[in-house]
Formats: structure tokens, C-alpha cells, sequence
């Protein structure tokens, strides 16, 4: 369980449903940590298991994360994070601003923001589609708190069109267990028109064949 978003504002929260894969969450709460108080997620699943929560008001301070669902028998249930938790001080953004077309290498800017110069964190970034995809293990963040990173993936040649990929961008301080992460719903676009050069070399073969076919004649 993982809080995405930043301390003072909204946040979202990656929630991960272990067991026999038949629980399914119904509400979650985020309750501070005096119990005074709680606040209603809205739900979102992303496949695998996991959920992202929104909520627009978290609580100052430590919380506890409760989750009320249901199973594959009707069962109800409810369970309570062991551990507080807070929103991270780490944004992690990614914006999609090219299509991906199955074959080539399709690349994907994202910035990790902080409130500190110099910091340093590991990254790690995954796909639900498990597509070939290179990322740097480790950013730094410059003078104004911000450090860049690109992410590659390649889909193959025979992907189907409309196919949608979870991507997640993870990072995480060294020396601390502040982690954040962005979440991207990626769609496999239509394949390109053939190039220019093949397009015309296949017009040359038909106007070919058709003027073997008229002197045959």
C-alpha cells in the first residue's frame, strides 16, 4: 500500500489486494491516526490485483488506511493498515506526447520534483503488457528539486491495435522509505503507413506487371 500523491493536497493511494485473488475492495477509508476522523476514497482497478484510491482531502499527520470488500462467496470483510502512513513529500509525473506504434521504440518523459537539491533516487518502472522497456535505475535532482527521466518501450511488430498498457513509474529516496509513483494507462495505436521508398517500389512492380501484360497480349 502506497501513497501517490503529495503531502497538503489530494492523493492516491496504490492499493494491493494479497490472498487468494477472490477479495475484491468495496470502500476505503483513510482514518488519522486519533481515529476522530476519516475520509472516502473513490475506486479505480487497474488490473493485477491492484486499485488506485483518490481522495480529495487526507488527513495532517499519520494515518491508517481500513478496507471494507467483499469476496467470491459474498463474504464481507474488513481490514486496517498495521502501519501509519503519510502522503509522500515526492511527485512523480509522465505525460504521453507521441503514439506508439507496435515495432518501434516508444519514449515516455517523466519528472521526479522534490522539495530538496541533490537528492538521490532509485527508479524502477514496470508494464502490465511485460514489453521490452529500458529506464535509468537512479536520478539525481538538481538546484530547483527537479530530476528527468525517459522511459523506453517497445511493443511487438503483431501487438493488436487498442491495446492497453499500465505503465508505473516508481520513485524512491535513498536512505528513506518516501516513495511515489506515477501511473499511466497507455493504448498501442495502428500501424503506420508504409514508407515512401516501399510505396513506390510497389507501384513500379504493378506498373511493370502491367506492361508485361499488355506485350504478352
Amino acid at each position: 500500500m502506497v501513497v501517490l500523491g503529495q503531502s497538503g493536497g489530494n492523493v492516491t493511494l496504490l492499493l494491493s489486494m494479497l490472498g487468494s485473488g477472490s477479495e475484491v475492495p468495496t470502500e476505503v477509508l483513510l482514518v488519522d491516526a486519533s481515529g476522530t476522523r476519516s475520509y472516502t476514497g473513490l475506486l479505480e482497478d487497474v488490473g493485477n490485483g491492484d486499485y488506485l484510491v483518490t481522495v480529495t482531502t487526507v488527513p495532517k499527520g499519520e494515518f491508517f488506511v481500513r478496507v471494507f470488500g467483499q469476496t467470491s462467496t459474498s463474504a464481507v470483510f474488513q481490514r486496517q493498515s498495521s502501519t501509519r502512513h503519510k502522503a509522500s513529500n515526492i511527485s512523480v509525473t509522465a505525460v504521453r506526447n507521441e503514439t506508439w506504434i507496435p515495432g518501434q521504440v516508444f519514449s515516455l518523459p517523466f519528472t521526479v520534483t522534490t522539495n530538496s537539491s541533490g537528492s538521490n533516487y532509485t527508479i524502477t518502472a514496470r508494464n502490465s503488457g511485460l514489453y521490452s522497456m529500458t529506464f535509468p535505475l537512479s536520478l539525481t535532482t538538481g538546484g530547483d528539486g527537479v530530476a528527468n527521466g525517459m522511459v523506453e518501450l517497445t511493443a511487438p511488430d503483431n501487438t493488436t491495435a487498442g491495446t492497453e498498457v499500465i505503465l508505473t513509474i516508481e520513485a524512491t529516496q535513498l536512505g528513506s522509505t518516501d516513495t511515489n509513483y506515477a501511473f499511466l494507462r497507455l493504448a498501442v495505436s495502428g500501424a503506420v503507413a508504409p514508407p515512401a521508398g516501399l510505396g513506390l517500389s510497389l507501384w513500379l512492380s504493378a506498373v511493370a506487371l502491367l506492361v508485361s501484360l499488355v506485350i504478352n497480349q
